[in-house]
């Protein structure tokens, strides 16, 4: 069923990927999400439901050349599918996620997320998505206030070496309850803040047109696909059973 699965994807993406376009895409006067793009998110989820979708980011890798529309489009859709699929998975097992993840891991994984969340608003600015949807980037730009405290707090427990505000605060919980007990707490809390202010992307980028890049965006979506590429360890490492 995965072969066949793969196979399908693999025939759909590249007719895709040929000069039909026009035929998938919605008008352009609209900011609705596109055709293809609701198509490439809904492929990553039948293939992430089927257990499978590790083989599909390899097929994927290899159709990369085939089209900058078709690459690009699947960088935005693996954006939508890391924040609406992906991070709500994550956050519902933070419990268990923060026993997984070094505090390292954490320091990393906010950056990456953070990396993409930024470029992400600076090609929904360049493309004028506050005239079509305000409130929407607004709620994402806001969203900087709980990936900041996350950063913040973050570099307080990787920094051992210096004794941060945040963890002097806990000392004396940590003497009641243990201080891995309150590790773990602190870990726990960083990664769900971190991932619910991540969630709120996806909904902006699902906007955005890949017609409409400016030469700047192209540097900012090869940013995003490094990004992307950095996070599949971590996730990796999340999801171990």
């Amino acid at each position: 069923m995965k072969k066949i699965f793969l196979s399908l994807f693999l025939l759909t993406s590249t007719i895709y990927s040929m000069e039909v376009r026009g035929l998938l895409e919605e008008p352009e006067l609209s900011r609705k999400v596109s055709t293809s793009h609701r198509f490439l998110v809904g492929i990553k989820e039948v293939a992430h439901s089927m257990g499978c979708y590790r083989p599909l980011q390899a097929i994927e890798s290899s159709l990369s050349n085939l089209s900058e529309s078709y690459r690009y489009n699947n960088m935005l859709a693996r954006v939508t599918f890391t924040a609406c699929v992906i991070a709500p998975e994550l956050r519902e097992k933070s419990n268990v996620i923060a026993v997984r993840l070094s505090r390292k891991d954490l320091n990393e994984l906010h950056y990456e997320l953070f990396h993409i969340r930024n470029h992400v608003i600076e090609i929904a600015e360049n493309q004028h998505l506050e005239a079509f949807a305000p409130l929407l980037l607004r709620v994402t730009n806001q969203s900087d206030g709980a990936m900041l405290v996350a950063a913040q707090t973050i570099d307080a427990i990787v920094e051992t070496g210096k004794a941060g505000i945040l963890l002097k605060t806990f000392t004396a919980v940590a003497d009641v309850c243990g201080a891995g007990e309150i590790a773990h707490y602190l870990k726990e809390e960083i990664l769900s803040d971190m991932l619910r202010s991540f969630e709120r992307l996806g909904d902006l980028v699902s906007l955005i047109k890949v017609d409409k890049f400016k030469k700047e965006d192209i540097y900012r979506m090869e940013e995003i696909s490094a990004s992307l590429n950095a996070l599949k360890p971590l996730f990796k490492k999340a999801n171990e059973l």
